[in-house]
């Protein structure tokens, strides 16, 4: 999702084309902020920002092959890790991100504003308990040690970082030493669930809840209700866009 296209959060979007502009992207961004504040789609419009071959007026152009790349979630130099489970004949230690990439993609795209239930439920296994095991941790190492293919930075998402647990240990190294061209992007909904030795290391950004200006607009643009229903709909999802468009 570009940023100009997101709905609502003008400050958060506004720091990031300021940090951009500037560069002052900071190697280490801990994305905090409540469910349904938009924190993923954010952190993708950042990074479609950061990549895009011709930006104007602090704006991804998103025609570009690097914006066109970007919003598929297929460009070579932004990679994803986010809680999995065990898949098919895999061992559970041996299973990453990279494996379930045709369903994150299916995920990003048909829920936006989407928790770790929600995600579970796309994979169909709300049974499972889903971690970031070590065998992703080194391959978040790996991602970041290569060259760029064709990109400006080699970024790195780490989607509901909580569930890194002590394995997360394994990224200070990086988090505290990067090269010039690696951005980290970690995103999690309690800033205490992450371990102080990462937070510590961290910028840390607190994504706030969409105004209820914000949730209305984008409930007139998703559906048909009479004014009563539309009002109520506002006030119950208190800044969350996930609870509103359920």
């Amino acid at each position: 999702m570009l940023l100009s296209k997101f709905p609502g959060q003008t400050h958060t979007k506004e720091y990031f084309r300021k940090i951009v502009s500037e560069k002052r992207m900071p190697h280490a961004l801990l994305m905090i902020g409540g469910e349904g504040h938009g924190k993923l789609s954010l952190a993708l419009g950042l990074a479609t920002l950061l990549q895009c071959q011709n930006v104007k007026d602090a704006e991804a152009c998103g025609k570009c092959p690097s914006c066109i790349k970007s919003q598929q979630l297929i460009h070579p130099d932004i990679h994803f890790s986010f809680p999995v489970i065990k898949k098919d004949k895999l061992k559970r230690e041996d299973t990453t991100s990279h494996n379930f990439m045709v369903e994150w993609r299916s995920f990003v795209q048909q829920y936006p504003f989407g928790n770790i239930n929600d995600w579970m439920n796309h994979l169909g296994a709300t049974d499972k308990s889903p971690n970031i095991n070590v065998a992703e941790c080194n391959q978040i190492i790996k991602n970041l040690s290569l060259k760029t293919y064709e990109g400006q930075y080699k970024i790195q998402i780490i989607w509901s970082a909580k569930f890194l647990g002590k394995e997360g240990n394994r990224l200070l190294k990086l988090i505290e030493e990067p090269t010039d061209d690696s951005i980290i992007i970690l995103i999690d909904e309690n800033r205490g669930a992450i371990l102080n030795t990462i937070r510590s290391r961290c910028q840390i950004l607190i994504v706030p809840p969409f105004t209820d200006q914000e949730i209305s607009k984008v409930i007139s643009e998703h559906g048909d209700l009479s004014q009563e229903d539309h009002q109520e709909l506002t006030y119950l999802a208190a800044g969350n866009l996930r609870k509103a468009l359920l």
